[in-house]
């Protein structure tokens, strides 16, 4: 039997205009929510980015103490920000461990910016000057730019370097607005008996006097530094 649509039941009054309310408030949630997470997706696109890593070149010097050697290592450290704010470095470091014993560390703090240039008279073999040009400090980085950074770091304790052993080194950096570390790339290094023999008896200061120069050592792949068995 056909039902008169005559007889159908009526919806009870105000139905409608609840159904509307329910609607529009659905509506403007959904459109907060849309706006929340658009600012949220916003600021991650719009804050900076840095990559922050050991050039392909340092120098090393190696101080006699009386329990062991004092570690100091001038090398160029580049910061590149991609993203749409700048950015601050606020600290740095150095760690380095035998790459067989890893949990034997030292660490080398960031101590000052250095300045270097050639010395030697026209025509002669560079002879390179390093001078001090400020303590560590923190480093801005412009939105989309790069800085290129001198840093002397030196080690907070005594240690003996041994020729012939794999060694691991990272840099260890910290930002603005972050307070986790971040880290570059693991580099490698081996020194071997000549090298370590000129670090000993030729590079950075001795309690008797400035010796001539450090160890200059190069990583052709970026990654792995080797000595140029001539010092700087």
């Amino acid at each position: 039997m056909l039902l008169d649509p005559a007889c159908a039941p009526s919806p009870p009054p105000g139905f409608l205009q609840f159904q509307l309310k329910d609607l529009i408030t659905a509506t403007i949630a959904s459109a907060a929510f849309l706006t929340a997470a658009t600012n949220v997706w916003v600021a991650y696109l719009r804050q900076p980015k840095l990559k922050t890593d050991l050039a392909e070149s340092l120098r090393m010097g190696y101080g006699p103490e009386s329990k062991g050697h004092h570690l100091v290592l001038m090398v160029d450290v580049f910061a590149i920000n991609s993203g749409a704010r700048p950015g601050i470095i606020t600290r740095m470091a150095l760690e380095i461990y035998e790459t067989n014993e890893p949990k034997k560390k030292i660490r080398l703090n960031w101590t000052e910016f250095l300045k270097s240039e050639n010395i030697a008279p026209k025509g002669e073999p560079r002879k390179v000057h390093t001078d001090f040009a400020g303590f560590a400090a923190p480093v801005p980085v412009p939105k989309y730019d790069a800085r290129l950074i001198e840093a002397g770091f030196a080690a907070n304790a005594t240690w003996n370097l041994v020729a012939n052993r794999d060694y691991s080194m990272r840099l260890i950096y910290w930002m603005a607005g972050h307070a986790k570390e971040r880290y570059g790339k693991v580099k490698e290094f081996k020194l071997d008996d000549r090298t370590v023999g000129i670090l000993e008896k030729e590079a950075t200061t001795a309690p008797g006097g400035i010796r001539p120069g450090h160890v200059f050592l190069a990583a052709a792949d970026g990654r792995h530094y080797t000595s140029q068995n001539r010092t700087t």
